[in-house]
């Protein structure tokens, strides 16, 4: 017979404990939300350009413009803490010394501002137009009819200066703890894959309040007779690990489902005695599925709702035979086992 010698008597998931410690630590070390926001914006009318005040009278003068039929564009970081009509001339300055031109026709300004933590940290234009250079430029005596006649029509400049879009990423690291049903009381962690999709998690969970009867049949070594036994499990500790989607739903609403493996181990088992020994303790191996509701109170603190179910598919008994007899486990079959468990507690993220 092989013994399996798994997760000695008095499992109770003393790391589980730590796991406590660390997270309250970690959550408030980081109780300050990191959040991302960037926003783009675009202005792609300037009814200012090149305006020239000399405080003089002079003869008019008039320039033929050479313009390139391909727009061109440069990308300009921002200073911070100048202006925004500060920061539109010196984009225009960075384009006229990019592509070596005196004028630039139809330019348009677009904005990506960048966020930390509701402080901008970030800002960025991207200047596109046609260049433009002067090829001949003469003063007159006087303007050309066609240029008075221009002068007096009524010009109106529509502005189209708009949001094109705003993304805000979601924080990346959840820690959350709950206490429910079964003196039931869970730990959480998460954290954002890179497809910004699905959360990996780990759970841990401890319930004191349940205390499962089991039925089961064995077999004594060198024996082929069928031999019944009941008794009851206390402790029952698990962890669970797989991945999380959240679906929201209102603007401080989210739903969730997850999925994955779970661990469980009952503990401080209490077998009749039959002579050939006892048994420490049983763990099962099985999956998780779960859903839940996130309510945000307060930026990255939440106030959650959550269910989850045990699917058992595998069992794993730590025997403790007497004296040199062994015995083979059969029909294990446990009793009066909730078939879910339903907590509530609060979330973190940062």
């Amino acid at each position: 017979m092989i013994k399996v010698e798994y997760f000695r008597s008095k499992f109770k998931f003393i790391f589980m404990k730590k796991l406590f410690y660390i997270g309250a630590f970690s959550s408030l070390i980081f109780s300050c939300s990191v959040s991302k926001k960037i926003t783009k914006y675009r202005d792609s009318k300037d009814p200012i350009l090149n305006q020239n005040v000399n405080g003089m009278l002079s003869r008019p003068l008039l320039a033929d413009l050479s313009v390139e039929n391909v727009r061109k564009e440069v990308t300009y970081n921002a200073l911070l803490k100048i202006s925004e009509d500060e920061r539109k001339a010196n984009a225009m300055q960075l384009f006229l010394e990019t592509h070596s031109c005196d004028f630039v026709v139809d330019p348009i300004y677009s904005f990506t501002k960048t966020d930390l933590n509701g402080k901008t940290k970030e800002i960025q234009i991207k200047l596109s137009g046609l260049p433009a250079k002067y090829t001949k430029i003469v003063q007159v005596d006087s303007l050309p009819k066609s240029i008075q006649q221009y002068q007096s029509l009524a010009k109106p400049v529509d502005r189209l200066n708009y949001i094109n879009s705003i993304e805000e990423s979601d924080p990346t690291v959840g820690v959350e703890f709950n206490l429910g049903s079964k003196g039931q009381q869970g730990l959480q962690v998460d954290f954002l894959l890179k497809n910004e999709i699905l959360r990996a998690y780990i759970a841990a969970e401890n319930f004191g309040n349940i205390s499962p009867d089991f039925e089961m049949d064995f077999i004594k070594d060198g024996d082929t007779t069928e031999n019944a036994a009941s008794g009851s499990g206390n402790n029952l500790s698990s962890i669970s690990l797989g991945v999380m989607k959240e679906f929201p739903v209102l603007n401080r609403l989210k739903f969730r489902a997850q999925g994955g493996l779970n661990f469980s181990n009952y503990a401080d088992l209490a077998v009749e005695s039959f002579g050939i020994g006892d048994i420490d303790n049983i763990s099962r191996i099985g999956l998780r599925l779960g859903m839940g509701i996130d309510i945000r109170v307060y930026k990255n603190i939440s106030f959650i709702v959550k269910a989850h179910s045990n699917i058992n598919v595998l069992n794993l008994y730590s025997k403790n035979p007497t004296g040199n007899s062994s015995f083979k486990v059969k029909n294990f079959e446990m009793k009066n086992q909730p078939l879910y468990f339903i907590g509530y507690g609060v979330r973190f993220v940062f």
